[in-house]
């Protein structure tokens, strides 16, 4: 999948392991690294859905989707290009490239 980024600052923080840790943490870091590697290695969205340990929930509110993590890690994704017509319920599983708006961990 092809992913892009919604600030310049949000790319840089997650392109570079140092800035990710600077802001996350080590091993929130990782988490971090391992999950946009498996967004960006899946074909369409919805084939993360296989993956026991992610969630990925539409917000049609927002009209983005949730990915969670079992770490407490969220990423909000919004669809893009010809991704944008098609941002519905039932098609965001079929995305086949995202921009990243956010990166955060739900403190519990």
């Amino acid at each position: 999948m092809d992913l892009s980024f919604q600030s310049r600052d949000l790319q840089r923080t997650c392109s570079r392991m140092a800035s990710m840790t600077q802001q996350f943490g080590s091993r929130r870091a990782a988490v971090v690294a391992q999950t946009l590697s498996e967004l960006a290695a899946a074909p369409r969205l919805g084939d993360l859905q296989q993956f026991p340990h992610l969630n990925l929930r539409w917000s049609p509110r927002r009209r983005e989707v949730v990915v969670g993590s079992s770490q407490q890690l969220t990423i909000r994704l919004i669809a893009v290009g010809d991704n944008e017509r098609g941002a519905e319920v039932d098609t965001w599983r079929s995305w086949t490239a995202v921009i990243v708006r956010d990166v955060s961990f739900v403190e519990i």
